[in-house]
């Protein structure tokens, strides 16, 4: 997802389509209607400002909020036909969801947000139309307990974070440069003060300490080898162990502090394997049950009173007539859950 702000575009775009009205002696128009429902010029502005789903290289920030805007009622009208529209407790179901995912790999949920600009409002309103597309598209699918159980217990590895290390090391050339270091350790001398003195590595000048947490593997060629790594998770914190024989190098690190592997319980996951495995279940339905959810669709946008009234935007209306297909199997996407965090490097 990119995060584009359209605010500037929008707002020159706002007074044009002002002064307009003004020099045209009339009241304020709306920028279109769907179906009788209008969309405001304020409005129109207030979602350029808090779009979340723009992406540069599909054409200007107005010209996708109103693309956006207009499938979005357009799915509403076929969710209500069919009584399938999420209720507040649906969409609190799923924020909560991801308050308990970003909980449960470190982070906070609120913070999450506002380091994106956007609001928990922003995001229950982003949410509701993805859960009313889903519901249309995923019309039927239904996924048991026991299957979301099953999903979960085959994937639950995957999900789990990882225990990571913060370490420090001393890194040395030859057996002599190692004696003296082993010398000074052995009479309690300060590690960070020794790495300082004796290491010939990157994290030398900051007494050995890795500035960053590592996991049971590391990439191949970064300043923290594997042999190293897996000596350490052999350590309990505040360890030292003995020199381990890297190349033409020898390594001495000690384990600072140590945070356990978190499993994850199926609490966590289990909005995110619900929807993920009616997407699934969606690419095996039969054929005509797929060509008959797109030929309901395809109804909807194609009787779709479509009126824009911003000249710059008219040409939209064909456009909506091509947005009637609908892929059932790819319904779910927005509800897919971010990957649990990677060991850090």
């Amino acid at each position: 997802m990119v995060r584009v702000r359209g605010v500037r575009r929008c707002a020159l775009l706002l007074v044009g389509s002002v002064a307009l009205i003004a020099a045209a002696g009339c009241g304020p128009r709306p920028v279109l209607t769907v179906n009788g429902t209008a969309l405001s010029e304020k409005e129109f502005s207030e979602l350029c400002e808090t779009a979340t789903q723009i992406q540069p290289q599909r054409g200007t920030v107005g010209q996708q909020v109103l693309l956006q805007w207009i499938e979005a009622r357009l799915f509403e009208a076929a969710a209500k036909k069919d009584n399938l529209l999420p209720t507040d407790a649906d969409v609190d179901r799923r924020v909560d969801a991801f308050r308990k995912r970003a909980a449960f790999g470190g982070g906070d949920f609120n913070q999450g947000l506002a380091s994106q600009g956007v609001t928990e409002a922003i995001f229950r309103r982003e949410m509701k139309a993805g859960m009313t597309k889903e519901n249309v598209l995923l019309k039927g699918i239904q996924v048991t307990d026991a299957e979301v159980e099953r999903a979960f217990n085959e994937n639950k590895k995957g999900m789990t974070i990882p225990a990571t290390l913060k370490i420090r090391q001393i890194t040395v050339l030859d057996a002599k440069k190692l004696q003296e270091a082993q010398r000074d350790l052995g009479s309690n001398t300060n590690f960070a003060l020794v790495a300082s003195t004796y290491s010939k590595d990157v994290f030398a000048q900051q007494g050995g300490e890795v500035p960053f947490a590592v996991g049971p593997q590391v990439e191949p060629g970064g300043p923290v080898v594997q042999p190293v790594v897996d000596a350490a998770f052999k350590l309990k914190p505040q360890e030292v162990s003995p020199p381990i024989k890297v190349g033409n190098t020898w390594v001495i690190v000690k384990v600072e502090e140590r945070t356990e592997e978190k499993v994850p319980s199926i609490d966590v996951y289990r909005e995110f394997i619900k929807a993920d495995l009616r997407s699934q279940k969606a690419r095996t339905l039969p054929q005509a049950q797929q060509d008959q959810i797109r030929t309901s669709l395809q109804a909807v946008f194609k009787e779709a009173a479509v009126v824009i009234q911003r000249p710059e935007y008219q040409h939209l209306e064909s456009v909506v007539r091509g947005m009637a297909g609908g892929d059932p199997a790819a319904a779910a996407g927005g509800a897919a859950p971010p990957p649990p965090p990677p060991p850090a490097q």
